[in-house]
């Protein structure tokens, strides 16, 4: 039989490992567009900041990435980045 100390410590590691979940749980639908189209910000600006400054290659190039009808699929996986979290907070909802 657990002591006292010992079901009080159980119960702060469940409340703490709780918490630690609730973190990323998102708590509507507006908040998992909003997580999705962050995503898209920071990944475009990476593109073009590290294209552009690092790489050292032309605009025409980096936008190229987005011609789809050229077979490249990168818009779609944006597309893609930008309403995952909406799917997925959708099936967790459901």
């Amino acid at each position: 039989m657990p002591s006292g100390w010992e079901k009080n410590r159980d119960s702060d590691r469940y409340l703490s490992k709780k918490r630690s979940l609730s973190l990323f749980f998102l708590d509507s639908t507006r908040q998992a567009l909003l997580i999705g189209i962050i995503w898209l910000a920071l990944t475009v600006a990476f593109e073009f900041v590290f294209g552009r400054l690092v790489m050292r290659r032309p605009w025409s190039q980096l936008l190229s990435d987005y011609n789809v009808f050229k077979g490249r699929m990168w818009a779609v996986f944006l597309i893609w980045l930008t309403l995952a979290p909406y799917v997925f907070f959708r099936f967790h909802c459901a």
